[in-house]
């Protein structure tokens, strides 16, 4: 059976992977592998469907691309513009999104190649998400939108708004 862990992102650049098998997490537990993954503050990260990468966001703009086992980068995507907020990958692991301060939305292959540039929302984005079985991504901002994309054309194929009492 494969080893049951947990990934963490600090505040000081460091990733740590902890062992879910040694039980909760006593404030003096050690981490199984850390390593320094930015040299600002890590905001977002996310796991590959396989869990084999990692793929993470920092405060000034590094989006990279991880081997879990080794802690070695596979890949660096061109500098952000500013905090990356949310990042998220599609379930075949080949393509992944992103979101930074400037509040548009990026779509990149694992290669590093950037497919597209989302534009639409009113308001900065603050998360997203791609769809487990359909080619679309979903993305949440603070204008109270939710606005699901086709992720082949970039088009928005529907907004979703909340009443002012759900924000």
């Amino acid at each position: 059976a494969a080893r049951q862990c947990w990934i963490t992102g600090h505040r000081n650049g460091q990733l740590c992977i902890w062992d879910l098998e040694q039980g909760r997490y006593p404030q003096s537990a050690k981490p199984i592998m850390q390593w320094t993954a930015s040299t600002s503050a890590l905001w977002s990260l996310v796991i590959s469907p396989d869990g084999s990468n990692l793929i993470t966001g920092s405060d000034n703009g590094d989006l990279l691309y991880w081997d879990i086992a080794t802690g070695k980068l596979q890949q660096t995507f061109p500098q952000q513009s500013g905090r990356i907020r949310s990042v998220a990958i599609n379930a075949k692991g080949d393509s992944i999104g992103c979101v930074s301060s400037d509040g548009n939305i990026q779509l990149w292959q694992e290669t590093g190649e950037l497919l597209r540039t989302i534009r639409g929302h009113g308001a900065a984005v603050r998360d997203l998400a791609f769809h487990q079985s359909q080619p679309w991504l979903v993305s949440i901002a603070y204008d109270g939108t939710v606005r699901v994309w086709d992720v082949a054309t970039g088009q928005c194929l529907k907004t979703l708004l909340s009443t002012r009492s759900q924000r």
